[in-house]
C-alpha cells in the first residue's frame, strides 16, 4: 500500500466537501447507522484511528473497526 501525504489527502477530501451522498445513495433495505472515520494529521503521513471490539459483545467479537454503529431509537 502506498502512503499518501497530508496535503494530497486534504485535497482529495476537499472534493467531497458539501456533497450530500444521501441524495445519491439508496438507503432502502439498510439499517440506519453512523461511522466515524478519524484521520489524524499530526505526522507527515495521515493515520487512521480504529477501535477493537471487546470479546463480550454478541457479534463481531475482537474485530477491528471504525467507531460507530447502528442508530438507537433515542438518537437524533
Amino acid at each position: 500500500m502506498n502512503a499518501i501525504s497530508t496535503v494530497e489527502l486534504r485535497a482529495r477530501l476537499a472534493t467531497y466537501a458539501g456533497n450530500n451522498l444521501r441524495k445519491s445513495l439508496s438507503m432502502s433495505g439498510y439499517n440506519r447507522a453512523g461511522v466515524l472515520v478519524p484521520i489524524i494529521f499530526r505526522t507527515p503521513t495521515p493515520e487512521l484511528l480504529f477501535t477493537k471490539r471487546t470479546e463480550l459483545v454478541e457479534t463481531h467479537k475482537g474485530q477491528v473497526s471504525f467507531p460507530g454503529g447502528m442508530m438507537d431509537p433515542e438518537d437524533t
